[in-house]
């Protein structure tokens, strides 16, 4: 293997989550709280596109796969205690929210730490083929969800 190309996403590099679709790769990130959108049209020269900030990072992107929703202009993601959002990357430089849900708090915490807040803690998402979201919360269950647009 060799490097070809670089970026540091805008100059916020801690990415931890990936999703490339169109000549465009979208970017969780923990610590910066938003996702970028790279433009890797050029692989050998990744510009930064955009950001969408948020008050979390993002914890998890749905991945078009096979047997899926498999869209090129929405992406949904899970934002920790902020809950699930959908956004419109038709336009990559310009992503715009189509939708979000944040459940209700978990009656019964399944984190026994000691002082912790009993707030949601929304980590994984899958969309099906007929555009059904299912989100997983560590403290709440399962979510399953209608997307209106």
């Amino acid at each position: 293997m060799r490097l070809i190309g670089h970026s540091d996403q805008g100059g916020r590099p801690d990415g931890v989550q990936l999703m490339v679709r169109r000549g465009f790769a979208y970017i969780g990130h923990m610590v910066s709280h938003g996702f970028s959108i790279v433009d890797v049209r050029d692989p050998k020269n990744p510009k930064a596109a955009g950001y969408v900030s948020a008050h979390f990072g993002p914890h998890n992107l749905h991945e078009n796969r096979p047997g899926s929703f498999v869209s090129s202009t929405l992406i949904f993601a899970t934002w920790q205690n902020a809950g699930v959002w959908a956004h419109d990357i038709s336009d990559p430089y310009r992503p715009v929210e189509t939708g979000a849900l944040v459940p209700t708090a978990p009656e019964k915490m399944m984190d026994t730490r000691p002082n912790r807040p009993q707030i949601i803690q929304s980590c994984d998402v899958f969309v099906d083929a007929q555009g059904i979201i299912y989100s997983t919360d560590y403290n709440g269950g399962l979510s399953v969800i209608e997307y209106l647009g």
